[in-house]
């Protein structure tokens, strides 16, 4: 049994599932915890993947809501899990062409700053120039990606 109860406190618990980031999977699962559970008040967060169940404490206590909730999750989701998982989680690794610029901007910069201060221990000045360039070029490309949040 998949454990989907990330935080537990008497009188709240915290759902996480990659499936409840469908807003239709979300209503289900609130609809069957609110008819089979003791539930006051719950709060959904499709982006984060995510439902808080408040609950009276006084009636239930921690252990048998955990056990109930994973019970309730485990027959609402149950059926979704068997169909393809939400667009966002399938098309996750796909970044944009400007973020993957500037990964590669920082991972040069770091990698060049490394040698720089490699080649000028070493006493290389030669090369310690030409890494010391390579990382102004990193640094400048990091700083085009992100040129309109610098001055902010």
């Amino acid at each position: 049994m998949t454990k989907r109860i990330v935080s537990a406190v008497p009188g709240r618990l915290r759902v996480k599932d990659p499936l409840l980031s469908d807003r239709a999977t979300v209503r289900e699962v609130i609809d069957s915890a609110s008819r089979e559970l003791p539930v006051l008040e719950t709060h959904a967060n499709p982006a984060a993947c995510s439902v808080v169940i408040r609950y009276d404490a006084r009636a239930i206590p921690l252990p048998e809501m955990q056990k109930r909730t994973e019970d309730v999750l485990a027959a609402c989701l149950a059926s979704r899990s068997e169909k393809s998982p939400p667009r966002r989680y399938r098309y996750r690794w796909r970044r944009s062409p400007r973020l993957r610029l500037n990964r590669y901007a920082k991972i040069g910069a770091m990698a060049s700053l490394a040698a720089s201060l490699g080649f000028a221990y070493t006493g290389r000045k030669r090369p310690h120039i030409v890494a010391g360039w390579v990382f102004v070029a990193c640094l400048c490309a990091h700083m085009a990606v992100f040129r309109r949040t610098l001055a902010r």
